[in-house]
């Protein structure tokens, strides 16, 4: 939900008002802009003039990944080198909205989308970024799938197993990880089969 105060809405009654936008870029060393025509200090934060236009959002009413296209002006190369520097993939990225009054002060900013730079790509005069929500990181595969029985090679190459005596076997169980000293490198869940057929109740159950 999205709060507009009063003075913000007799402002826009009127007419005349100057509509801007920032963006805030979480890189390791923050990157703040805006479209305005003069750079901007809000909330104790200058915003430089950097042109930028914002192609399109879109929400949808499920939990499905939002989107932002916002195309950066590569003029100066400043925000192309600053991407350079770093890894900037997931880092937060904020799109707000505000208005200036005929005094150009400004009256109020509303965020209207955060999410994290899911993806960019540069030409000669324009930088393409892409915004998403937080929703994406849910897409991930696992690295691990969940058993009972441990996924680690007995006595393998990539030292997870960690098993260094004289035992040449294993099945994997945490009853063998438990005869051979070697439970604190143990990589399976030893309690998901009691699990299985439990009654997991969530909250508080009413008497």
């Amino acid at each position: 939900m999205i709060n507009i105060n009063e003075d913000l809405l007799a402002e826009l009654e009127s007419e005349e008002v100057v509509l801007f936008m920032l963006l805030a870029f979480d890189f390791d060393t923050p990157y703040y802009c805006t479209d305005h025509d003069t750079s901007l200090f809000y909330d104790g934060v200058k915003y430089l003039h950097h042109p930028f236009t914002i192609e399109g959002i879109n929400f949808s009413a499920d939990m499905s990944v939002d989107t932002m296209n916002i195309t950066m002006d590569n003029s100066d190369r400043t925000f192309l080198a600053r991407l350079l520097s770093e890894d900037a993939r997931n880092k937060t990225v904020t799109a707000s909205v505000g208005c200036l009054n005929t005094n150009h002060q400004i009256i109020d900013v509303l965020e209207i989308f955060p999410g994290i730079l899911g993806g960019w790509d540069a030409s000669e005069k324009t930088v393409e970024v892409t915004v998403v929500n937080e929703f994406v990181l849910w897409q991930k595969d696992t690295l691990r799938v969940a058993q009972s029985s441990c996924p680690w090679d007995f006595k393998g190459t990539e030292g997870f197993c960690g098993y260094t005596g004289s035992e040449t076997w294993c099945d994997q169980s945490y009853d063998r990880c438990l005869e051979l000293s070697n439970t604190d490198n143990f990589g399976g869940f030893r309690f998901m089969p009691s699990l299985e057929e439990a009654d997991i109740w969530w909250g508080r159950v009413k008497g």
